[in-house]
């Protein structure tokens, strides 16, 4: 997208986080303060690793239905004004190509007849605006639909010459080829995918050509659907040049002296793996006075411990030397292992924005502008957390007061019984975490090569299974302003009301602990404010 565009929505994001960041250090309540400064310090390296800005006004995911009497540049959207104009955009994407902008009518007869008017999720386009979208398919597939109005334009731009006529599954098919060829498992799909997405940005930032583009495309497009379709993903590899783009886009020597065609730009490296030395316990916050404190490192930044135990004698499982076939001990029925000799380090996966102080460090050899943008985004993220952790380790604590204890043994007592039910509940949710454990892990035994978004689904319904048959169910707690007239007072200890605030709903907990005496706007508020004014129509 043009830089404007990058840089107002990124100054909106920064409003946002800003004013929030405000609202929290004017709460009154000391443990509060503390339990949402430490949510609004992750938040942010959440947001800092991934880079993600703040919606657009008005977006919102729609699912795509197919029409056939609907014109090319039309969509038909109940939830959108009739007539207006929205962009359309189907993750992942590789391109502006690949995003469609629609007039929406909502006069079409036979978008009546298919999607009511009353429909919350739906939205009717052509079958050539579905195959814009990175070859979408009307099997429950989402977009994100972005309104225009009057201020936000999203750049879109016709299909790649290359890519028109181009089909995968004729090419790349069965039928195209009388060889054998190997077949792409749902596994590695995700890592070809992951790979060729980062490419396609890397070339995308360093400003391709529509040539190179469009190969790296092609090659996506095949990936995408070699499982499903049995596609001969690796003859596309060789006859794309690939290997060619990666060298040229993304190779580089790494510290240890190989040639790498990892992620190479910040907006690829930023949430890419990275591995380290295997950590020990919670990290704890950097700060000045305390025997950990790095004056190498920001004070709020997190330390981490090295585990002490790094390295381990490796084994593996032992195999039949004529069939291949991993022994079974007849006794145990599980497995043979055995000790190989060599000697391994325990390390576990970060992300690599998480491994920097200063994001610049993740910015390629290009330098590009798009890059400097998201390098001060996620620096100004970063100082955010830092500042916030600061805030939370300097602010005090609750102090109980056995005078405002007998003042208020009714609210105590209600407090402390709606805990007693929540905290009931524990064992019974780790039990039904363990029962679904159990389940998802015979069924990954069974079919090792799931999807991602299919082990998400079994999983979250095995959980609401063994929920309801252990009797595991959230009771949160409902804090009345009697009861925060308690809490205030210091008739709950601040450890007992850590554990309440636990179960209770953070933004009622907020409402309550706000000031209602201010007046007029914060700064941050203002700031805010002007952000959105230049994206928003007033």
């Amino acid at each position: 997208q043009p830089i404007k565009l990058i840089k107002d929505q990124l100054a909106v994001s920064i409003a946002d986080k800003q004013a929030e960041f405000d609202e929290i250090k004017q709460l009154t309540n000391p443990t509060v303060r503390r339990q949402l400064l430490a949510s609004f310090a992750s938040d942010c390296d959440t947001t800092a690793t991934k880079l993600k800005a703040s919606p657009f006004p008005g977006q919102r995911y729609q699912v795509i239905l197919p029409l056939r009497t609907i014109s090319d540049d039309q969509v038909y959207a109940p939830n959108f004004k009739n007539g207006s104009t929205i962009w359309t955009v189907r993750f992942p994407h590789e391109g502006t190509f690949q995003i469609a902008r629609l007039t929406v009518n909502n006069n079409l007869p036979e978008g009546k007849k298919v999607i009511t008017a009353n429909a919350k999720d739906a939205i009717g386009i052509s079958a050539n605006v579905a195959e814009k979208m990175s070859g979408a398919d009307f099997d429950g597939d989402t977009v994100l639909c972005i309104p225009y109005n009057g201020k936000v334009k999203i750049k879109d731009d016709p299909m790649l010459k290359d890519l028109v006529g181009f089909d995968p599954k004729v090419q790349y098919g069965p039928g195209s080829t009388d060889k054998a060829y190997k077949h792409l498992s749902k596994g590695r799909t995700q890592n070809e995918m992951g790979q060729i997405s980062n490419l396609i940005a890397d070339m995308t930032v360093g400003g391709t050509g529509s040539d190179q583009l469009a190969r790296a495309v092609k090659y996506s497009m095949t990936v995408i659907d070699a499982d499903k379709h049995n596609l001969d993903y690796m003859r596309c590899y060789k006859e794309q040049g690939i290997k060619q783009l990666r060298d040229e886009w993304q190779g580089r020597i790494k510290e240890n002296g190989k040639w790498s065609t990892a992620a190479a730009t910040l907006i690829t490296r930023a949430n890419s793996e990275q591995t380290v030395l295997k950590r020990q316990g919670s990290p704890r916050i950097n700060q000045k006075g305390k025997p950990w404190y790095d004056p190498n490192r920001p004070e709020g930044s997190l330390i981490y411990k090295t585990a002490d135990k790094l390295e381990y004698e490796e084994i593996r499982k032992v195999k039949d030397p004529e069939t291949k076939k991993t022994l079974i001990d007849p006794e145990t029925g599980k497995p043979v292992w055995e000790k190989t000799g060599k000697t391994k380090v325990r390390t576990e996966k970060s992300r690599q924005m998480r491994e920097v102080d200063d994001a610049r460090e993740l910015i390629s050899p290009l330098n590009s502008e798009k890059e400097r943008i998201y390098a001060n985004y996620a620096n100004t993220l970063k100082a955010m957390a830092n500042e916030a952790r600061k805030e939370q380790v300097y602010t005090g604590t609750l102090k109980r007061s056995p005078s405002a204890a007998k003042t208020y043994a009714k609210e105590v007592k209600s407090l402390e019984d709606q805990l007693s039910i929540a905290e009931h509940n524990r064992p019974l949710e780790k039990q039904a975490q363990y029962i679904a454990g159990c389940r998802m892990r015979v069924l990954k035994a069974q079919y090792p090569d799931l999807e991602p978004k299919e082990i998400k689904k079994k999983s979250d319904q095995y959980l609401k299974d063994a929920r309801l048959q252990v009797g595991a169910k959230r009771h949160p707690i409902s804090i009345s302003e009697r009861e925060w007239e308690a809490i205030q007072s210091g008739a709950i200890s601040d450890d007992k009301l850590t554990k309440i605030l636990k179960y209770a709903d953070a933004d009622r907990v907020r409402e309550l602990a706000t000031p209602r005496d201010q007046r007029g706007l914060s700064d941050a508020k203002k700031r805010q404010i002007k952000a959105l004014a230049s994206i928003v129509t007033m």
